[in-house]
């Protein structure tokens, strides 16, 4: 019973009573897998990685077969820099898998080294259990616009809000053509009060926050708004609601820009991309699903074009930037990934030697990166671990849109292929 509330407690988002609910259960069962990978979910989606590893180290200790705690616990190492482990955790993942478990999470699986083959596997398996989740869908619609209606597009998203994704596309929701399209937004995330969510809601013709809803309802909103084209721009990343587009409440449903990987659904018609993110010889791996006819090929340069988002009540804006879309990289680099670079940096990309000037890194635990370069002979001293600091203030430093790692989502231009260093020397 504790169990199956505090499931419920996490997917309505209340982080700290799901934490409750599991420290309760395992305050009875001490030693069940279960609880402890479902209380280490918790704390990971929370981010308190310190607090989740010892949670999933104990899962694994109880069950060694579960190939979804080890993968949890590769990515929550990878996310304090606790290399030491990590090559162990993936050869034993490896090994469950081509044993037949592949009940991994599909975003976790983003951050390790898998190979495509698998990845796709696993996203099969992951987009399969949430099509079983939810209600059987209603037939497909298949009625076409008239001649002289409007094509009533439907965006799906949890970050309307603070967050790279819509600082990429807000000028595009904006631009498009009102007399051929009818724009929908339909936000299943946090609710936020800020200039920039002020401009997106103006954006779009029609507005909804569906935060609240059930993905039925949602799924019933988006089939009563005569929706033609749904565009999908989670994934299966944070506060994603993928059950929606399994209910088929459209009947052509796409997926754009938020999400690095394939998705492995039959409910998905089209992806958005380019050449050089999914080339044909990938294409044929990674969306296996789909026919390569259903690739959305952009041109080599995306005509979106990123202005300062920051708007005022007036809507006047300022500081015009021209961003290259890189729609889906062949190489996945998250957060996690990311962090791993800095082995390779402490070695090579900035010795010791160097002129004694501060490093800078942007990586939340500091107490864990400074064992391996201190044994390098590069003093903890001169590494300065930066804070998380507003998107537009980022955007403005020049050094950390070159050399600072930083989640490659889709809406992040990828650095400089010469620059590999996951520190930045100043001098």
């Amino acid at each position: 019973m504790l169990v199956d509330y505090g499931i419920c407690q996490h997917h309505m988002r209340d982080h700290a009573g799901a934490e409750a609910s599991f420290r309760r259960a395992l305050a009875l069962a001490p030693d069940d897998a279960t609880i402890l990978v479902n209380l280490g979910s918790v704390l990971v989606d929370r981010e308190d990685y310190e607090a989740a590893e010892p949670a999933l180290v104990r899962a694994v200790e109880c069950d060694p077969q579960h190939a979804y705690a080890i993968a949890l616990l590769a990515y929550c190492r990878a996310r304090l820099c606790a290399w030491q482990s990590l090559a162990t955790l993936h050869s034993q993942l490896l090994r469950r898998i081509d044993a037949g478990d592949d009940s991994i999470n599909a975003f976790v699986a983003l951050s390790l080294p898998l190979p495509a083959e698998t990845q796709l596997r696993i996203a099969r398996r992951w987009a399969s259990d949430l099509s079983t989740a939810a209600v059987t869908p209603a037939a497909r619609r298949t009625n076409t616009p008239t001649t002289n209606s409007k094509l009533r597009l439907g965006y799906v998203s949890s970050d309307f809000r603070t967050h790279a994704l819509a600082f990429l596309l807000t000028e595009v929701w904006e631009r498009h053509d009102r007399g051929r399209f009818e724009t929908h937004a339909y936000s299943i995330g946090p609710r936020e009060s800020s200039p920039l969510r002020i401009r997106i809601e103006a954006a779009f013709d029609h507005f909804v926050d569906c935060a609240d809803e059930t993905v039925e309802q949602t799924a019933q909103r988006i089939r009563a708004d005569g929706i033609d084209l749904l565009i999908d721009l989670n994934g299966y990343t944070t506060h994603a609601r993928s059950e929606i587009f399994a209910l088929r409440p459209a009947p052509v449903q796409l997926h754009w820009l938020g999400y690095l990987g394939t998705l492995g659904a039959e409910h998905i018609d089209y992806i958005i991309t380019d050449r050089f993110a999914t080339p044909a010889e990938a294409a044929t791996v990674l969306h296996r699903t789909l026919p390569l006819s259903s690739r959305l090929l952009l041109p080599e340069r995306h005509p979106a074009r990123h202005r300062d988002t920051r708007a005022n009540p007036r809507g006047e804006r300022s500081g015009r930037a021209s961003v290259r879309v890189l729609l889906l990289q062949r190489c996945v680099q998250d957060r996690a990934r990311n962090v791993r670079r800095l082995d390779a940096a402490a070695g090579s990309r900035c010795p010791a030697a160097c002129c004694g000037c501060p490093l800078a890194a942007t990586i939340a635990s500091a107490p864990t990166c400074v064992a391996r370069p201190r044994r390098r002979g590069i003093d903890p001293a001169r590494l300065v671990f930066a804070p998380r600091v507003p998107l537009h203030a980022a955007s403005r430093a020049s050094c950390s849109r070159r050399s600072v790692p930083r989640y490659q989502a889709a809406t992040t231009p990828a650095p400089p292929p010469t620059t590999r260093c996951s520190w930045v020397c100043r001098c």
